[in-house]
This record gives C-alpha cells, structure tokens and sequence, in this order.
C-alpha cells in the first residue's frame, strides 16, 4: 500500500539529486583549482577590494571565490527546483519516454462486464503528479468524479490513493487504492495503461484499461462530444477482446 514516505516521482528526484551533485563537484574543482583561478582574476579584484582586508592576513581573492561558490550553489539549488516545478517542457526532457502528464481515457469492467468508462488528467503539482478523473457509467451518463490524495511513480508503476463523489447517492465521498501500469507498445513515450483499483472497505476490485488520448477540455460538458469519444474506444476495446477470445479458441 502507498505510504506518504514514497517516492513521489522517481526520475524528477533523481535528477534534481544529480543536477545538485554536478554543483557541489563545480564548487569543489573551484576549491582545488583556486590558485589558477587567483591568478586569472587577481589583478582585477585586489584593485577594487578594500585594502583593510589584507592587514588581517586575509586574502581578497579567497574570499571573493568561497562566496561566488556558496552564492553560485544557492542559485543553482533553487532554480533547480524551479524550473522542473513551472516548465511542463523540463519535466518532460527528464521523463522522456516516462511522461504520463496527459488526458487518458479508460475502460472500467469487474471480472464478467464493463461497467463504466471515463476520463482523467495527469499532472503535476508540488512535487507530485495529481490526477482528476470524470466516471461515466455504460451508458455514457456522467455519474462521479475523483481526484487523488497522494501518488508515488516508479518504474512506470502509478500507485494513488483516492477521493471519488457519486451524485447519484448524494455526492457521497469514497476514499480508494489504485495501481496502474504504464506501457510503451512501441511508441517513443508510454501510450496505455492497465491496472486496477478498489474502494476503501470493499473487497471487490475493478479493472481498468486506458489509453494516452487527444481532447478538448473545454467540450467535456457536451454529452454528444463525451458520448463520441467514449464509445469509439469501447468499441476499440471490445472489438479487441472479441478477436483475442477467437485466438483461444
């Protein structure tokens, strides 16, 4: 079960790990090498540090290069963080063929039947990806919406706990566990999902099966652009099936 301890996001981490590691063995090789960095900028600096330094013994160049790493390093360290949290093209050049922020559009069925479809949105807030969903029942209804609380993606593995509101009993709230699991098939960048989910309390667990899709969000509250959408992937979906249950035969 996910933990608030997990991992959020692992190759963002990591490479804000690596990016600061990369400061620190700049600021070391400054360190190391001072001595030809002094002589490089010495003249320039002894001219315009106060001479009162030098009394105490206190070289001014020393001083100049230690606060340009430590200023260098702070610098760095947060610009860092800012631009993998407010630049969507930064993240995407770390997760490369691993980015999942994206509409997808899935298939929900219990162990004999579908029994909803719906869409959802990935992405990323604070240092983790959110997801936002709309459920739809078989016959294209609207009838629910859920958010995640807490998510951790590792390995193309997205594990998420999460709130659901079903207005047809009162938008009573539900809380949940789900897992997905993200597959390239060929494609530069993970393009389906499957994977399961099950409320809190209930042992009954439903399957989904999903896909990267193309929509305009601001048609989402027309029922006959949502009902087009959903039921040409349905028909994808169940054509699939039919023709993988001809290949047993």
């Amino acid at each position: 079960m996910l933990s608030r301890e997990a991992v959020l996001i692992e190759k963002l981490e990591s490479a804000r790990e690596k990016i600061h590691k990369i400061v620190v063995i700049a600021c070391i090789v400054a360190v190391v090498f001072k001595d030809d960095i002094k002589k490089i900028i010495a003249e320039g600096v002894r001219s315009s540090i106060n001479p009162k330094l030098i009394l105490f013994d206190i070289d001014p160049v020393n001083v100049l290069i230690a606060l340009s790493v430590i200023f260098v390093y702070i610098i760095i360290e947060s610009l860092t963080d800012v631009f993998i949290d407010n630049i969507k093209g930064i993240r995407k050049l770390i997760m490369r063929k691993d980015d999942i922020e994206s509409f997808w559009i899935d298939v929900v069925f219990d162990s004999q039947r579908v029994v909803g479809l719906g869409f959802f949105e990935i992405r990323y807030y604070q240092g983790s990806y959110v997801v936002e969903g709309i459920a739809y029942d078989h016959d294209m209804k609207r009838f629910g919406v859920w958010m995640s609380k807490i998510s951790s993606y590792k390995d193309r593995i997205f594990e998420f706990v999460y709130d659901a509101s079903r207005y047809n009993v009162g938008i009573k709230s539900k809380c949940g566990y789900g897992k997905y699991y993200f597959t390239r098939a060929g494609y530069k960048k993970v393009n389906s999902i499957d994977g399961y989910f099950c409320e809190e309390g209930s042992s009954e667990v439903f399957f989904v099966i999903g896909k990267r899709v193309k929509i305009d969000k601001s048609k989402l509250d027309e029922p006959e652009y949502v009902e087009n959408i959903l039921k040409e992937y349905l028909n994808g979906i169940e054509k699939s099936i039919s023709l993988k249950r001809l290949a047993s035969v």
